[in-house]
């Protein structure tokens, strides 16, 4: 889709108007106008998609955190838990 949108010339005779064409794909104008404007600073490189993974961790955890769930895990490990198993994590974090 985004290769018909560079190749996509309005001012081509006999072309439809930008809004038939991006309704037409099913897109938005705005959409249509940010892959025209991301080939032009890009390259061929707006034609691959990029990547929707989160630039940064969603949560950062402190060091008092990461000890808690540890010693957590310890003492489930210790006791016999399995991974699978639902716990009372209330019991075992007294």
């Amino acid at each position: 889709m985004r290769r018909q949108i560079v190749a996509f010339d309005p001012e081509d005779p006999g072309s439809p108007s930008i809004t038939v064409f991006c309704r037409s794909l099913g897109i938005s104008r705005p959409s249509f106008y940010n892959v025209r404007r991301r080939f032009v600073v890009e390259g061929n490189a707006a034609l691959n998609p990029r990547s929707r993974a989160p630039k940064r961790a969603a949560r950062v955890y402190d060091e008092v955190m990461v000890q808690s769930v540890l010693e957590a895990r310890a003492e489930l490990r210790e006791a016999g838990v399995g991974r699978g198993r639902a716990l009372d994590l209330a019991q075992v974090c007294r």
